[in-house]
């Protein structure tokens, strides 16, 4: 039984090593740096170009949804339903931000899902609108 142990010690010792050396390869330098995941990742996001106009750009044209919304005053960004809108920023003949198309926007905050807060109003869509879209009975600015 003496034999067994040297080779267990050495099937163990040669998959440490295997191991190590996999993950030289496979796992980025930054990894760890600052954190359970890649430092450099950081700096190539900021690189990436901007696609969000930010509330205040958007209430510079739109100072009358801006000021007195339900949803905004609830702390919703404009382009939370909205979508990325800094091109309609930019030029607003050229692009137009999502106009509310149908009840997906709505039912991403407000279908029932038992971790939400109860604070945010929930409902079944299917049961709730009957197949209407929710802007038949509600105002979205003011729901």
């Amino acid at each position: 039984m003496a034999p067994q142990v040297p080779r267990l010690i050495l099937a163990f010792a040669t998959l440490v090593v295997g191991f190590l050396a996999f993950r030289s390869q496979v796992v980025p330098d930054s990894f760890g740096e600052t954190g359970f995941y890649r430092a450099d990742s950081v700096k190539e996001i900021g690189d990436l170009p901007m696609k969000h106009a930010g509330e205040e750009t958007c209430a510079t044209c739109h100072s009358d949804f801006a000021e007195a919304t339900s949803h905004v005053l609830g702390g919703v960004a404009c382009e939370s339903c909205h979508g990325p809108s800094l091109a309609h920023a930019e030029d607003g003949a050229s692009s137009k931000p999502n106009r509310l198309g149908g009840d997906v926007p709505c039912a991403r905050c407000h279908e029932e899902i038992a971790g939400r807060p109860s604070v945010i109003p929930q409902i079944v869509l299917e049961e709730h609108t009957g197949g209407e879209p929710c802007q038949s009975c509600h105002t979205v600015h003011e729901p």
